[in-house]
């Protein structure tokens, strides 16, 4: 499964299918951002060898940055480990109907149309192009190549539309970041290092869905590339030692590689020779290193200036094969941290679905008059069997809940509703805060400055809405419009004295009961009930019933104070 050329299996087959199924999926239902599944993103400025990676992990060469042509888009290479290819053979899936050797002039005339649809956004774009590719030789794996970070004024308009793009994959947590500088470029001349900084700190986006990410060296590893000239400017132990440590300490884990030795030019030789290259680079990177070791460690003998030897643990992080190991390890880290959540979010849209596809199922037998009639009494009855058990149950658990420790008064109650992120704002005319009821009743501030506890809460919370309903006076009506009221509901003409007072007193108990019962059905629908919070047709069928049981009721009262 494994490369010939790497020393050992980074990734297994397993997470990487996973990760695959997870992706596609994601996709698929529109859920990218919810799962966040990770990516991995490499970036860095431009002539820093980020083409030559990706070709190291492709084993084959597909850049076109000698054409004189730009990266305008971020391109995400896809490796599949298939071993029924023969050694050495390339299958690429992604495009179709291209080779290896013709991959470079795919995406050179990418980049070229690229830049002629996108002027709008400065030639770039910021969706990526996919590539991908099976090999017998590959190691499972995935990698995110963004367009070239790049300096200066010149070049404004360019600079910013990289850096766009930059920000919406480095700024995003779901991407872990592989920066690329040159080994002998210091702290304070990095670009690449300092854009990625200001990108992922800075508290205004680009994009406003992205927050900060001061954290983002958590999830990042730098290579270090052209080590060649490392390896020139530094000859001795004492010297090469403390400048890895300087990098290692300015750049958190990093790894060093040189990938080109002795000039080698890719563009001079043909597409078979460059393969061979990349095929034998490992072997000889490790040769020109471990000359260089051995000629500083010698040096540390022979030499009186007491130069120390070159430190053995620094040496496990030079080489393209510790490189590759490295990063696809980095990946393979964040995967795995991330599956616990993963799996939490899935499990969370699931449940999402399930309970749209109940509410749906339910809606649906909603339609039937009686079917809602029954839903509704179901509601009633589940509600007040909740209610007796609460207080069946009161005796054996009020002595853990103490009043001293628990209690609260009703105005605690109402500022703790009103700060709850899940609330609900229900418009409900005859509603008075605690400041109206201690306004309009003085004389019951006692009852709502106490501090309750258990069950208590139920009796104080329908003395309020009784006190809510009760007081609750939408328009004070005139004798003529109640006896006219009264005659049409009668279907006859009446001058009973007391007829008015009869049915204001069947109306307003009616009322009472039924708001009383409509506050513990608001409190209560969302969770056990929730087909019934996009109430039009159940009100209405409430409102029918209620009517009907009214009219009825007032028919019945004024046949008995005629008769």
């Amino acid at each position: 499964m494994a490369s010939s050329t790497d020393s050992k299996l980074v990734i297994d087959r397993t997470a990487f299918e996973a990760y695959t199924q997870l992706r596609a999926i994601a996709k698929k239902y529109n859920v990218e951002d919810k799962l966040e599944v990770p990516q991995l993103v490499l970036v860095g400025e431009t002539s820093t060898g980020k083409s030559m990676l990706v070709q190291n992990f492709l084993r084959f060469p597909c850049s076109f940055s000698q054409t004189g042509v730009a990266t305008r888009c971020p391109v995400a290479y896809r490796l599949v480990y298939n071993p029924t290819l023969p050694i050495g053979e390339l299958r690429i899936i992604r495009p179709r109907g291209i080779t290896a050797p013709q991959l470079a002039n795919y995406l050179e005339k990418l980049m070229k149309r690229i830049q002629e649809e996108c002027s709008a956004t400065g030639g770039f774009r910021l969706e990526p192009e996919w590539i991908e590719i099976e090999s017998a030789e590959y190691t499972d794996f995935e990698i995110l190549d963004l367009p070239g970070l790049v300096g200066g004024d010149k070049v404004a308009e360019n600079r910013k539309a990289v850096e766009k793009i930059a920000e919406a994959f480095v700024r995003n947590p779901r991407f872990s970041i592989v920066l690329l500088k040159e080994t002998t470029q210091i702290t304070d001349n990095s670009h690449g290092a300092r854009v990625i900084d200001e990108l992922c700190k800075k508290q205004i986006s680009s994009d406003s869905s992205l927050s900060a990410r001061p954290n983002y060296h958590e999830n990042m590893i730098t290579i270090h590339t052209k080590f060649d000239s490392f390896m020139l400017n530094f000859t001795n132990g004492s010297a090469a030692n403390n400048e890895m440590s300087k990098q290692l300490q300015d750049f958190g884990p990093s790894f060093f590689t040189n990938m080109i030795f002795d000039g080698y030019s890719m563009v001079e030789r043909s597409f078979d020779d460059n393969v061979a290259y990349l095929r034998d680079l490992p072997r000889r990177e490790q040769q020109e290193i471990d000359r260089w070791i051995e000629k500083m460690n010698q040096k540390s003998v022979e030499s009186a200036d007491g130069y120390q030897r070159f430190n053995e643990k620094y040496r496990k992080l030079i080489g393209i094969d510790a490189v590759r190991n490295q990063i696809q390890s980095l990946w393979l880290k964040s995967f795995r941290s991330a599956l616990p959540k993963l799996r939490e979010k899935i499990q969370d849209e699931l449940d999402k679905a399930q309970c749209q596809y109940d509410e749906e199922q339910e809606r649906y037998k909603l339609l039937d008059p009686r079917a809602l009639r029954d839903t509704y009494k179901n509601y009633i009855r589940d509600f007040h069997k909740i209610l007796c058990q609460y207080a069946g149950y009161r005796s054996e658990i009020d002595f853990i809940f103490t009043l001293e420790r628990y209690g609260q008064t009703y105005e605690e109650i109402e500022n703790s509703y009103n700060e709850w992120p899940r609330k609900k704002t229900v418009t409900w005319r005859a509603y008075l805060s605690v400041n109206d009821l201690k306004r309009l009743h003085p004389d019951e501030r006692e009852l709502i400055n106490a501090r309750y506890v258990g069950c208590r809460h139920f009796v104080r919370l329908h003395n309020l809405f009784s006190y809510m309903i009760l007081n609750f006076k939408p328009r004070e009506p005139t004798r003529d419009w109640i006896e006219s009221a009264a005659s049409l509901l009668a279907s006859s003409t009446t001058d009973f004295d007391d007829l008015e007072k009869a049915v204001r007193d069947i109306l307003r108990t009616l009322i009472r009961e039924t708001s009383l019962m409509g506050i513990c059905w608001l409190t209560q629908i969302d969770q056990k009930y929730p087909m019934l919070r996009d109430h039009y047709i159940f009100l209405n069928a409430v409102d029918l019933e209620y009517h009907i049981v009214v009219r009825t009721m007032i028919h019945d009262a004024i046949r008995l104070i005629r008769d």
